[in-house]
């Protein structure tokens, strides 16, 4: 932020892909250094629905000495499965901010949207909390099950522990195999298509992120493929 052509950042919280939810101390930090610098900071806020027990995904713009330079995005997108929608809220607190995204959005000729998307996002919305609660508390059991697996199974294999999203960031270097060679074992041995950890970045060469949005059964189901390929290689413990 020191330098002066940097006058943006985005924030992904909670992060996609390591899962991680900021706590309030960073954002903080975050809001002092932003206000210090003269930094406008655009909170990707789309996974804020979807957190686990124990923490707390706290909207960017109720941070103190952080309104006055941030734009919040919130959306469905995530929790719903409405990211075909391409639809989301700007939360702008500071009145010229706002003025400025409304006049630039309104020569780009965003903000438009069809009528089902309007149903789809209005019901949502209305009825949708306990669908909610029921999912995030399914999805976080599929992550410890995940977990547990791999410390039984495949301890070579660090899962880090997620703090909210459907993702989970794991670190197969103790593998001892190259990017390639795991995208090679994972895909053609255990039938397990993930994401590679270099699609976010170099320092993700080794590690692999997981949707674990997905029924138990077909978990297992992938897991157990998993572990197949593991013991014919000698990996199990």
């Amino acid at each position: 932020m020191a330098q002066e052509r940097n006058k943006l950042m985005v924030l992904c919280n909670p992060h996609n892909p390591i899962a991680r939810v900021w706590g309030k101390q960073d954002l903080e930090r975050l809001a002092g250094l932003a206000r210090q610098y003269g930094v406008l900071v655009f909170s990707d806020e789309i996974f804020a629905e979807v957190v686990f027990p124990g923490y707390e995904a706290r909207p960017f713009s109720t941070i103190d000495g952080a309104a006055d330079h941030c734009i919040v995005s919130t959306s469905l997108g995530k929790v719903f499965n409405f990211t075909g929608f391409s639809h989301a809220n700007m939360v702008i607190p500071n009145e010229a901010i706002r003025q400025a995204f409304r006049k630039q959005r309104d020569i780009d000729h965003y903000g438009s949207i069809d009528p089902f998307m309007y149903a789809a996002i209005t019901a949502a919305y209305r009825r949708g909390g306990e669908w909610v609660r029921e999912m995030v508390s399914y999805v976080f059991q599929n992550a410890v099950m995940i977990r547990e697996f791999f410390a039984e199974h495949l301890p070579q294999v660090t899962v880090v522990e997620p703090e909210g999203t459907f993702v989970l960031w794991m670190d197969w270097r103790g593998l001892g195999l190259g990017e390639d060679a795991l995208d090679d074992f994972l895909i053609h041995e255990a039938y397990l298509h993930l994401d590679r950890g270099s699609e976010y970045g170099p320092e993700g060469s080794g590690f692999t992120r997981m949707n674990i949005a997905s029924p138990r059964a077909e978990i297992q189901k992938a897991l157990g493929r998993l572990l197949d390929a593991a013991r014919k290689r000698g990996y199990s413990a």
